[in-house]
C-alpha cells in the first residue's frame, strides 16, 4: 500500500468523499490561511503605522496614508506569505458562461436586496450594543468616506477597492474552496469576505453580498461579473448617497431646526435623495421578487473532493484551524464595539 502525502487530498474509494480527517484537514489548512492573513495584516499595518508616524510625520494625517494602509499590507505584505498556506489545496476554475444585460441587472436587483436586508440586521445589532454602551457608534465606513475628496472616494471606493477584493475573495479564495463543492465555496469565502471587514457596520451585508458574488463567479466562471457587481455597490452606496448628502444640512433635519428657506435652499438635494431612496427600494422589491422566483437556481454542485455527508457543519468547524481564525476574527469584532 502507498502512503499518502500528507498534503494530498484524495477521495475514499467506497464513497468518492474525503475521509472526516481529510476534510478537517483541508478545512483547518484554510482556517490557518485565514488566521494568517488577519494577523500579518495587522502586524504589517502597524509596523508601517508606527514608521510614517515618526519618520513622514506630515503625511501621517493625509487620507492617502489611511488607503495605502488599507491596502498594501493586505495585498503586498500578507497575502504573498499567507498564501503559502494554501498552496497543497488544489485550484479549481468555474466553467464559463455567459450573462446577458437583462440577467445582469437582475442580480443587481438582488444585490440591493441583500445589502439593504443585511445593514438592517448590522443596525438592529449596533443599536442594542449603543444602548447598552449609553452612546452613539461611529461608522468607520462613513468616517473614511467623508474624510476624502470625491475623486478619491470614487478611485478607492469604486475603482480599486472592488477589483483587489474581488481578485483575493473570488478569484483566489473560491478558486481553493470548490474542489470541496461550490456551496462551501460561497458561503465559508463570503464569511471571510464579511468577517474581513471587521466591524458589524458591514459585517452582514458583506457576507450576503460575499454570497451573491460567489454564486455569479461561480455559475459564470468570470471575474469581471462579481467585479462590475461590486462597483455598482460600491458606487451606490459608497458615493452617490454620501455625494448627495454633502449638499444637505443632515443635523438640521434630524433635530428639526428648520424652515421653509432652508427646505428651498436644499431642494434639488433633497428631490435627488427622494429619487436615489425610491430607486433603491424599488429595485430591493423587485429583488425580493427574483429571490423567490429563482430559489432553485441557487443549487450548489458538489465538487471533486466531497467531505463526508454527515456532520458537514462538525468537519468545517470543529478543527484548530478554523477554530483559530473563529477566534482571533471574534476578537477583532468584540474589540470593535468597545471602540
Amino acid at each position: 500500500m502507498t502512503k499518502q502525502k500528507k498534503n494530498s487530498f484524495t477521495p475514499d474509494l467506497l464513497t468518492g468523499r474525503l475521509t472526516e480527517t481529510d476534510a478537517k484537514r483541508y478545512f483547518s489548512r484554510f482556517g490557518w490561511f485565514a488566521f494568517a492573513m488577519l494577523l500579518l495584516t495587522t502586524l504589517f499595518q502597524m509596523i508601517i503605522d508606527v514608521i510614517v508616524y515618526y519618520c513622514f510625520p506630515a503625511f501621517y494625517g493625509h487620507f492617502l496614508f489611511a488607503e495605502i494602509l488599507s491596502f498594501v499590507p493586505l495585498y503586498c505584505l500578507a497575502l504573498p506569505l499567507a498564501g503559502l498556506i494554501l498552496r497543497p489545496l488544489p485550484t479549481v476554475v468555474p466553467l464559463k458562461a455567459k450573462m446577458g444585460a437583462g440577467k445582469w441587472f437582475c442580480g443587481l436587483c438582488i444585490c440591493i436586496t441583500l445589502m439593504l436586508g443585511g445593514n438592517y440586521i448590522s443596525q438592529i445589532i449596533l443599536t442594542f450594543f449603543q444602548t447598552l454602551r449609553g452612546d452613539i457608534m461611529e461608522n468607520p465606513v462613513e468616517q473614511v468616506v467623508n474624510s476624502m475628496p470625491l475623486w478619491a472616494t470614487f478611485v478607492f471606493v469604486v475603482i480599486l477597492a472592488p477589483i483587489l477584493e474581488e481578485l483575493f475573495f473570488r478569484g483566489i479564495v473560491c478558486k481553493k474552496l470548490l474542489a470541496v463543492g461550490e456551496g462551501y465555496a460561497i458561503v465559508i469565502s463570503a464569511a471571510f469576505f464579511g468577517l474581513f471587514h471587521g466591524n458589524f457596520f458591514q459585517l452582514f451585508y458583506a457576507f450576503a453580498l460575499g454570497c451573491f458574488f460567489a454564486f455569479i463567479y461561480v455559475k459564470t466562471g468570470k471575474l469581471i461579473n462579481s467585479i462590475l457587481y461590486h462597483m455598482a455597490i460600491n458606487f451606490l452606496g459608497g458615493f452617490v448617497a454620501p455625494l448627495i448628502l454633502r449638499f444637505i444640512d443632515l443635523d438640521a433635519f434630524l433635530e428639526g431646526d428648520i424652515n421653509i428657506s432652508q427646505i428651498l435652499e436644499n431642494i434639488i438635494p433633497l428631490l435627488g435623495l427622494l429619487w436615489y431612496e425610491l430607486l433603491m427600494y424599488g429595485m430591493a422589491i423587485a429583488g425580493i421578487v427574483l429571490i423567490i422566483k429563482n430559489l432553485r437556481q441557487f443549487k450548489p454542485q458538489a465538487g471533486l473532493l466531497p467531505p463526508p455527508e454527515k456532520g458537514r457543519v462538525s468537519v468545517v468547524l470543529l478543527n484548530v484551524g478554523v477554530a483559530a481564525a473563529i477566534t482571533v476574527f471574534s476578537l477583532t469584532l468584540v474589540s470593535s464595539l468597545l471602540m
